[in-house]
This record gives C-alpha cells, sequence and structure tokens, in this order.
C-alpha cells in the first residue's frame, strides 16, 4: 500500500511540474500558472467491494505569494504554526512596549510648568501663572490690551527660554518689549534676541507659519512659549458669512488641534488671542460676549480668560474656562511697563 500510494503521489505531482499545456476547453482544466500555487491531498477510499483506492484533491494555496512553486507548499504548510506563535510573540513583545510607552507620556504630561504673566493677580487667575502642556485663549474687544499681555509675557520669559510670537495683526512692536525690560532690569538685546515674530498676511500663510514653527519646537527645546495673536482676524477677512462656516471651521479645527498636539508633546505654553462677539443665544456660560470661532477654537483650549475694558486705564480679566477652578474675577490696571495690582504692585 504504502509503495501504491508513493507511486501515485509522485505520478500527480510530475504532471503538475512537467505539464505544460495549452487551455483545451474542459471543465476542470487548469493552466500551468493556476497550478503553481496548489494543496493536492492524496489519500485512500475503501469501497463497497472491500476494494482500496488511491484519492487525490487538489486546491489553489490561499494568499500564496507569486511566482511560489507546488514544493514549496508543504513547507509552507509546515512552518505555518511555527510563524504563528513567532509572530504572537512578537505582537506581545511590541503591546508590551506600547503600554510601557504610553505609560511614560501620561506621565510625562503630569509635569507641567507655571510661566508667570507679570501679574500677581493674573498668576492667581490662571491658578499659579501660564500652564504649558495646553492653550490659553485670551479674548476681548478691539483695545482691551490683549497685544498688551502677549509683549508682557514674551518680556518677563524666564532665561534661557525663548517665544515665538506670530503676529497676524501687525501689532508688535519693538519699542513696547523696550519699556517692559528697562523697567525690570532686563537687557534689551538678550531679551529681543529670544523672541522669533513672524507676520503673516493671510489665512494661507498663517497656517504655513504654524506648520513651520511645529518642526522648529520639536528641534528646539529652548522654546517655551508661542503667540498667535490673533487666531481669527484673517479667517474673519477670507470666510465671511454662513456659506463659508464650513471651510472656516474645517481649517480652523486642523489648526488648533495640531498647536494643542504640540503643547502637550513639548511641554510648552501656547497663547492665542481672540476677538469677542455677542452671543445671540444667550448662553449662560459665556453670557456676552463670546470668543469667535465657537467651540471649534474654546473647546481645545485649556484655559479661557475675557478681557474688558471697564475703563479707561482698567480691565476686567474674568476666568471662563479652568481645569481646576470655576469663575472668578481679577482687576488690572494698564501701564505702559506691563499692568499694575490693585492691591499688589506687579512683579
Amino acid at each position: 500500500m504504502d509503495q501504491l500510494y508513493r507511486k501515485f503521489k509522485c505520478g500527480v505531482l510530475d504532471f503538475y511540474y512537467r505539464n505544460v499545456a495549452d487551455y483545451s476547453g474542459k471543465e476542470n482544466h487548469r493552466q500551468w500558472g493556476k497550478t503553481e500555487a496548489i494543496l493536492i491531498t492524496i489519500y485512500t477510499k475503501e469501497w463497497k467491494n472491500a476494494k482500496r483506492r488511491v484519492r487525490w484533491d487538489c486546491q489553489e494555496y490561499p494568499k500564496i505569494v507569486e511566482g511560489i512553486s507546488a514544493r514549496q507548499v508543504v513547507c509552507l504548510n509546515q512552518c505555518e504554526s511555527d510563524d504563528m506563535k513567532k509572530s504572537n510573540s512578537i505582537n506581545k513583545g511590541i503591546l508590551e512596549n506600547q503600554q510601557e510607552a504610553s505609560t511614560d507620556v501620561d506621565l510625562s504630561l503630569l509635569q507641567r510648568e507655571r510661566l508667570s504673566t507679570g501679574s500677581e493677580n493674573l498668576n492667581d487667575l490662571l491658578s499659579g501663572g501660564l500652564e504649558t502642556g495646553g492653550i490659553t485663549q485670551i479674548y476681548g474687544e478691539s483695545n482691551s490690551k490683549k497685544s498688551h499681555l502677549c509683549h508682557l509675557l514674551c518680556t518677563v520669559l524666564p532665561v534661557p527660554y525663548q517665544a515665538i510670537y506670530i503676529d497676524t495683526e501687525g501689532k508688535f512692536r519693538t519699542e513696547k518689549i523696550e519699556t517692559m525690560a528697562k523697567d525690570r532690569g532686563l537687557d534689551l538685546l538678550s531679551t529681543l534676541a529670544n523672541i522669533t515674530v513672524r507676520q503673516p498676511t493671510n489665512c494661507k500663510q498663517q497656517e504655513i507659519t504654524i506648520d513651520e514653527y511645529c518642526s522648529i519646537v520639536r528641534s528646539n527645546p529652548r522654546i517655551k512659549l508661542v503667540i498667535v495673536d490673533s487666531m481669527m482676524f484673517h479667517y474673519r477677512a477670507e470666510y465671511p458669512g454662513r456659506s463659508n462656516l464650513s471651510e472656516r471651521s474645517h481649517r480652523l479645527n486642523i489648526y488648533m488641534h495640531k498647536l494643542h498636539s504640540l503643547a502637550q508633546a513639548r511641554n510648552i505654553a501656547i497663547i492665542i488671542t481672540n476677538h469677542s462677539t455677542k452671543n445671540p443665544h444667550g448662553d449662560s456660560m459665556y453670557k456676552d460676549p463670546r470668543p469667535y470661532g465657537g467651540n471649534i477654537i474654546s473647546s481645545v483650549c485649556t484655559y479661557i480668560v475675557n478681557f474688558i475694558r471697564s475703563n479707561f486705564n482698567n480691565i476686567d480679566t474674568t476666568l471662563i474656562k479652568s481645569p481646576l477652578k470655576g469663575h472668578s474675577n481679577h482687576y488690572l490696571t494698564i501701564v505702559d511697563s506691563g499692568f499694575l495690582d490693585p492691591i499688589t504692585h506687579y512683579l
């Protein structure tokens, strides 16, 4: 029986290895190219007359690499279980490494820093200062001194940290930095050397600038502060009306999340300024006014502060959103060198 089995097996394999013929038109005919990757099963079957006959079946091998021969199919099939064991072992190791890496990332996100804003009242409003690892939005009407705060943040940034100032409205002034630095006894040249300013003139340039500085921040650990003053200025001009709302929201959503991911990955502080608008629905959270861009911008921000010019020299600052405490208010007095706190002097 064994000799018959081996003889029949060799005959079948030789037929598939050597028989090259054109298609004959018969049912079950297989061309040579389709018989390269096949599985052949040879077995015995006992008939009613007690005779045993050798039978064989064949089928195409699934998911076989093009060009593999029938001789390699048997080896491939035999090694399949070993490969699965190795694959499972490798996948288990990769999963353990990913779990360890994710744990490291989570721990690093907890190690946040606080940067002084130059005002004790504003530091208290933000639970100790400007927090790294997230986005802080400062919004208010025109001339509510949002850009004034941005200049102050660049001036009081601790050495050797550096700041990036994306000025969309063209409001950056070296003279303001000079006045603030001189009042605090800081060296003007070293202060200006740590501030990089870019002034995009449209939405496209603003987006390119954000992409460019995202790459720079990843390669420069000294950069600790990124300011976008203001985020909505060009978008309001280039995407007016409800007909453009969908496209504007889509592009804003992309770049807000890029900034948020950058803040978390590099543990830096990001400040965006925004204009305010009346809320026709009377939202109880923002009341009047509320920031432009709606939830597309606000939902990504960790802190939101509203600046309201109460009179010629005073600003009412209201904490709208914070992960640490509820709404609270502080008053600031505007001076050329920054802000004065009504109770204590500025830092």
